[in-house]
């Protein structure tokens, strides 16, 4: 995929860095969505004191 598409912008919208690091190490979208996961659960539970309403 080359530079032209791994700009700093690339990690600013996924908010990580290994993301870009399995692309290129080939890993399948199933391992990376596995690994994101567990971020996405930390998140959505820092998140909670501060929702307005419910999910």
């Amino acid at each position: 995929m080359g530079d032209k598409f791994f700009t700093g912008f690339f990690e600013k919208l996924v908010g990580v860095d290994y993301i870009r690091q399995d692309i290129i190490a080939g890993k399948s979208a199933q391992e990376i969505k596995e690994k994101w996961y567990c971020d996405v659960v930390k998140f959505k539970q820092q998140r909670r004191p501060y929702l307005l309403y419910g999910e």
